[in-house]
């Protein structure tokens, strides 16, 4: 198996953002391990578990982040997953198609249940949305020696004076990310 790696370095000034919110308002901070779905976060949660691919993610020491998986094709969220800082997740078997990115970072991950039918979350400080403007191809290739199964690699870090951005990727608002 030959692994394909996008490996790339996130580097932006920080955003700050007032918090608007208080636990009077029904807001409330909660805390996710590495690897889990914010439970006010909407995706179909698919996997393909024939095919062993992964994409890792590594995130710096800086900020928390929720990386939210999404089909070309149709736009749907296939997979999304919180991970702490200074930590790495592999979001594994994924089905064969053609993906694009949303991120979020920030600190301070606060939630509002409104009465069970509907929930809210979002970051409290030091909040920033990207796309990936790279597109990540999980068609696994037929060879004379084999298949080929693509596997990438992302590494995440935050430089709040430095403002290189070495992954590809635009800006998007809360509302865009939330979709």
């Amino acid at each position: 198996m030959k692994n394909i790696f996008l490996t790339s370095l996130l580097i932006f000034c920080f955003i700050r953002v007032t918090s608007l919110f208080s636990q009077d308002d029904g807001w409330e901070e909660v805390s996710y391990k590495t690897g889990e779905k914010p439970s006010c976060m909407v995706s179909s949660e698919k996997f393909d578990y024939k095919t062993e691919n992964f994409l890792r993610v590594l995130i710096g020491r800086n900020t928390n982040v929720i990386v939210k998986v999404h089909n070309t094709i149709n736009d749907e969220c296939i997979r999304c997953v919180y991970i702490n800082p200074g930590e790495s997740f592999e979001i594994k078997n994924i089905p064969e198609g053609i993906y694009y990115l949303k991120i979020a970072f920030g600190n301070f991950w606060m939630q509002k249940d409104f009465g069970g039918q509907k929930c809210e979350g979002k970051f409290q400080q030091e909040v920033y949305y990207k796309k990936g403007d790279k597109l990540l191809d999980f068609y696994t290739v037929k060879t004379e020696t084999g298949i080929k199964i693509p596997n990438f690699e992302l590494k995440l870090e935050i430089y709040k004076k430095n403002k290189k951005n070495e992954y590809k990727s635009s800006q998007i608002t809360e509302e865009e990310f939330f979709k």
